[in-house]
């Protein structure tokens, strides 16, 4: 584990199933993990090894049910729309347009622009009453 302060923040780079319970309560987390589509790169000249933990979505459900106990304000999952049914329901999703097509199925499915983003609030997250726009 690797731990960077920036100002007043902290940026933990390691396992997180390591790291989050050593934490205790936290403001926020950004998450991008596995999508548990079990992803290895056949388009690119240079061959990659799979992808650590992509033939499921149990960390990143470990990420969520941690972060729905310990997170204060907002925690912001990573995802694919195949997700859907397996998250807890997020209280809203946010689409990332990237303007260039992602990894996937490149035979069988349009080649998608963006990713999902579940949104969890925590219990002091607060727009000021009004939605925030993105």
């Amino acid at each position: 584990m690797r731990k960077e302060v920036i100002g007043n923040h902290e940026l933990y780079m390691g396992d997180c199933l390591e790291i989050l319970p050593t934490l205790g309560e936290v403001d926020g987390v950004v998450s991008d993990p596995s999508y548990g589509m079990n992803y290895v790169s056949g388009w690119r000249k240079e061959k990659y090894d799979k992808i650590e933990n992509d033939n499921s979505t149990k960390v990143t459900l470990k990420i969520i049910d941690w972060a729905i106990q310990n997170v204060i304000y907002s925690t912001y999952v990573f995802g694919r729309w195949e997700n859907v049914k397996e998250y807890p329901k997020p209280k809203s999703i946010i689409t990332w347009v990237k303007n260039n097509h992602g990894s996937g199925d490149l035979k069988h499915e349009h080649a998608r622009q963006s990713e999902l983003i579940f949104f969890y609030p925590g219990p002091c997250h607060s727009w000021g009453g009004r939605g925030q726009r993105i």
